[in-house]
């Protein structure tokens, strides 16, 4: 679910989506672990994000695990813009089974 709260759209170029060890995240150089997902689901013009609306994205991946000491992250880019956003899922919410509703974006 992203959320867009400012007053200017948001367009989506891209997301990224990667597995990294919790100790070397604020490292300038790390090894991620890239997973690109299988299938993407969203509305119409999913790449677009009109100011103070919301919308929702699905994404499928092919099964996979997060060791305990990483993380998983989703990074959106904006197109022609500076507006970087990034989601970060411990594997302990994954494993507690934590709702992804309540890990939403909001910018």
């Amino acid at each position: 679910h992203i959320e867009n709260l400012s007053k200017v759209d948001y367009e989506v170029d891209f997301i990224k989506s990667y597995i990294v060890n919790k100790k070397t995240t604020k490292k300038r150089s790390y090894q991620a672990d890239e997973k690109d997902p299988l299938f993407v689901y969203s509305q119409p013009n999913h790449s677009l994000i009109k100011a103070k609306q919301q919308q929702s994205v699905v994404l499928f991946f092919k099964r996979f695990t997060i060791p305990n000491k990483h993380n998983l992250f989703f990074e959106l880019f904006e197109k022609n813009g500076g507006r970087h956003q990034v989601l970060q899922v411990e594997n302990s919410d994954l494993i507690n089974a934590r709702l992804i509703n309540d890990m939403h974006l909001k910018f």
